[in-house]
Parts: structure tokens; C-alpha cells; sequence
């Protein structure tokens, strides 16, 4: 880490002055951030910039993508120049910390010497993280149709600024029925937890199907979780059970009453 950190000040030994020499962004999980570095030639002579990403680092994750707006700049005397760093953090990346290197190699632009003369760095020490994390999911998978399919988000605000939890339910029923139900909270602080409920009030007598839940701030990917669903009228349909299984046990029961009562009443006589 040390030798990165050296390595950035070498500018003012090459003629190319660097700024800022440590970035250090933080980037949602699924987002993409710009950031702007300014080049200026402090040199008596032309000079060409060819810059590069290194992230070799073994703490630099593999999955994170980093893009320069220009490869190569071509700068005179006292000229300065912005370039712009894309730095791209996908959906499927795991949160952390990590940390690569801008170079800017410095080339003359006179004469037919076109060997590296000085070498110039920008640390970059990238913080990637999931805005909503401590996330759970509650519903029933077995649904009964005279009731109210009642879904419950619950989140945690991992992020670093005060957000509202956004939650989408998307229904998507084998038998035709396809709803999406939205549902939102109140402003949460950094740190503290927010639950919300999505309502299905008109749901089918009979549906199965895939659901698929999402919780996330708007910024960055949100956390995603499916799941199938079963919905028919179990109540009734237990409680019919029930009548019939009790009614047939009393058909068997009745014969085997009378006959005992018959038989007494033979003793009797």
C-alpha cells in the first residue's frame, strides 16, 4: 500500500502535476460513478499522457469495471486537461473494500524518443456497498382465497445518506393472473430499519404461480427474492373435510350403538 501512495507524488519530478493523487468513492452495489482528474503540464516541453488502470491488486475485485474517457493526451507547455474515470460496480458484486492505481505515463512529444521518462499515479481506494442490506421477505405460500395476501419488506439502510425503501411485488400467475403491487416508506436515517406491507385484495379463488419481491432506495441494484404461491379456499376445504370425515365416523358409529342397545334389550326380556 505504501509504495501506491509514493508513487503519486512523482509528478513534480516529470513536469506533469496530478489532481487530485487519492480518490476514494463510494459506489452502491449495481451503480456506476464518474470521477474527474485534472492533468496540467509543468514542464518547458510537449509532453503526451497515456494513462491506464491497473488493478492487479489482490484486493481489487475482479467484477468491478473501470474505463478512461481518454487513453492519450497531448499537452504543451502550462496546459491542462480533465479526463474522467468510470468506475462501474455490477449488479452481481459483493460489497467491500479495494484498491487499484491510475497510471499516466509521460512521453516526449518532440523528437523520435518516445520512451517513458516518468511515471505518475492516482490511488484509488473504492468502497463498494449494498444501500439496503438486512433484508427479509415474509408472506404465506399457501394463501387462502377468502383472505387478504398480505406481503411484509423489511430493510435496513446501509447507505450514506437518509433514503425511502422502495418494494415491488410482481404476481406472475400460471393461470393468467399478473399483477405488480408497489409499496414505499417513510424516510429512513443511515442505520435504522423500515418495514412496509404490499396488500392483494382481490385475489382468485383458485391461482398458482412464481412471485417475485424487490426492496431497494433507488440507488444502486435492489435485493431480489422469488418464490411460488398456492391460492384455493383451504379453510372451507379443511373444514368440509372435516364435516365429512365426522359424518362418515358417525354412520359407523350409529349401527354399533343400536346393536348393543338391541342386545340388552333381549337380556332384559
Amino acid at each position: 500500500m505504501a509504495a501506491m501512495t509514493a508513487t503519486a507524488f512523482a509528478g513534480k519530478d516529470v513536469g506533469l502535476n496530478v489532481s487530485p493523487t487519492h480518490l476514494a468513492p463510494v459506489i452502491s452495489v449495481g451503480d456506476t460513478t464518474r470521477e474527474t482528474i485534472m492533468l496540467k503540464n509543468s514542464s518547458g516541453e510537449e509532453m503526451i499522457v497515456r494513462d491506464s488502470v491497473n488493478s492487479s491488486s489482490s484486493e481489487s475485485p475482479d467484477i468491478m469495471e473501470m474505463s478512461l474517457d481518454s487513453e492519450q493526451i497531448f499537452l504543451k507547455p502550462g496546459q491542462a486537461s480533465k479526463i474522467t474515470l468510470n468506475i462501474n460496480v455490477p449488479a452481481g458484486a459483493e460489497a467491500g473494500q479495494s484498491r487499484s492505481l491510475l497510471l499516466f505515463d509521460v512521453i516526449p512529444a518532440s523528437g523520435r524518443d518516445v520512451s517513458i521518462v516518468g511515471q505518475v499515479a492516482v490511488v484509488l481506494d473504492i468502497k463498494t456497498i449494498h444501500p439496503v442490506d438486512e433484508v427479509h421477505f415474509t408472506f404465506s405460500h399457501i394463501i387462502d382465497s377468502t383472505d387478504t395476501a398480505r406481503f411484509t419488506l423489511q430493510g435496513r439502510n446501509a447507505g450514506n445518506f437518509a433514503i425511502r425503501l422502495q418494494g415491488k411485488v410482481d404476481i406472475d400467475g400460471l393461470l393468467g393472473q399478473n399483477l405488480v403491487l408497489h409499496t414505499a416508506s417513510e424516510n429512513i436515517n443511515i442505520g435504522q430499519s423500515g418495514t412496509m406491507d404490499a396488500v392483494w385484495d382481490e385475489s382468485p379463488l383458485f391461482g398458482v404461480g412464481k412471485v417475485t419481491i424487490t426492496l431497494g432506495s433507488g440507488v444502486g441494484a435492489p435485493v431480489e427474492q422469488s418464490s411460488w404461491f398456492l391460492i384455493f379456499p383451504w379453510k372451507i376445504t379443511l373444514m368440509t373435510a372435516f364435516i365429512i370425515v365426522t359424518g362418515i365416523a358417525g354412520v359407523r358409529v350409529s349401527p354399533a350403538v343400536a346393536k348393543v342397545f338391541s342386545q340388552k334389550r333381549r337380556k332384559g326380556s
